[in-house]
C-alpha cells in the first residue's frame, strides 16, 4: 500500500473541487444555449413583398373613400350614396328614393261637349274644331248665352234629319218657325267632313255664308250634302233621343205636332 503524503492529498482535493466548477460552468452554459426563448420572428423584406403591402393599403384606402362626384371640392364632395340617403325617407317609394323622376308632369286634356236636354233624354255632342273652328265657337258662344234654351226642333224628317236652333220657335206662332236667326251670319267651313248618322252641321239659306243659329242633326248618311254644309260636330250620346224626335207626329211643313223643345243646351267638359 502506498503511503500517501500530505501533500499529495491536498492537491487531488484541489484538483477535484476545480474540476467540479467547470462542469457545473458547463452545464450552465448548455442550459442557457437550449433554453426556449419567446422571440418574434420577422420575415425578410422584399421588393416583391413591398408591393404588395402598397397594393393592399390602396385597396383599403379606395374602400374607405366613398366616390365624389366630378367638380365638386371640399364639403360640396358627397358621395352618390351618401345623397340617396339624405334625400330619402325610410316609407318613400323607390322613385323618391333620391331618384329624379322620369315621368314629366302632365295635365289631362279635355275637350268641350254640347249636351241638348230634352223630355225624351240627352243628346251629347262633340266638336270638329280642327274642320270649322267658327262655327263651334258660334254653337259655343250661344250655348253659353242660353240662346237655345226653349228653342224647338221645329223640322224634323224621318230618314233624314231633325233640324232646330231658332228663335222664333220659343212662342206659340209655329207658322214662322225656321225664319228667324241671331241677327248675324257667319262664313261657311265647308270640309272633307262627311254627313253621316249622327253628324252635326249648320243649315242656310242658298247663299253659303248664310248660316246663324240654326242647325241639324243626321239621323241617316246624306253625303249629298256633302262639301256644300259646314259639318261642325257629331253625337256621341244619346242618338236614340235623336230617333224618336224624328219620328214624332209632324205637320204638313214636318213640324211635329208636339213641339221638341230643348229645354236646356249647355256646353261641358270631359276627358277625352
Amino acid at each position: 500500500m502506498i503511503k500517501k503524503s500530505p501533500y499529495f492529498l491536498m492537491a487531488i482535493l484541489i484538483f477535484g473541487l476545480w474540476g467540479c466548477g467547470s462542469q457545473q460552468q458547463a452545464e450552465k452554459a448548455v442550459s442557457e444555449e437550449t433554453a426556449p426563448v419567446v422571440e418574434e420572428k420577422q420575415p425578410a423584406v422584399t421588393e416583391e413583398t413591398e408591393e404588395t403591402i402598397l397594393e393592399e393599403t390602396k385597396e383599403v384606402a379606395r374602400e374607405e373613400t366613398p366616390p365624389i362626384e366630378e367638380g365638386t371640392t371640399g364639403k360640396q364632395a358627397v358621395s352618390k350614396e351618401e345623397k340617396i340617403q339624405v334625400n330619402s325617407k325610410p316609407d318613400d317609394p323607390p322613385d323618391r328614393a333620391g331618384l329624379a323622376l322620369s315621368t314629366p308632369n302632365s295635365k289631362l286634356k279635355t275637350e268641350d261637349l254640347a249636351v241638348i236636354e230634352t223630355k225624351w233624354g240627352k243628346i251629347v255632342l262633340r266638336f270638329f274644331e280642327e274642320d270649322a273652328p267658327g262655327h263651334v265657337a258660334n254653337f259655343k258662344k250661344l250655348a253659353k248665352e242660353g240662346f237655345y234654351d226653349g228653342t224647338t226642333f221645329h223640322r224634323v224628317i224621318p230618314g233624314f234629319m231633325i233640324q232646330g236652333g231658332d228663335p222664333l220657335s220659343k212662342d206659340e206662332n209655329r207658322a214662322n218657325d225656321g225664319a228667324g236667326g241671331p241677327g248675324y251670319s257667319i262664313k261657311a267651313e265647308f270640309n272633307s267632313r262627311p254627313h253621316l248618322k249622327g253628324t252635326l252641321s249648320m243649315a242656310r239659306s242658298n247663299d253659303p255664308n248664310s248660316a246663324g243659329s240654326q242647325f241639324f242633326i243626321c239621323v241617316a248618311p246624306a253625303r249629298f250634302l256633302d262639301g256644300q254644309y259646314t259639318a261642325f260636330g257629331e253625337v256621341v250620346e244619346g242618338m236614340e233621343v235623336a230617333d224618336q224626335i224624328v219620328n214624332l207626329p209632324r205637320d204638313p211643313r214636318d213640324n211635329p205636332l208636339q213641339p221638341a223643345v230643348m229645354k236646356k243646351v249647355y256646353i261641358t267638359t270631359s276627358p277625352e
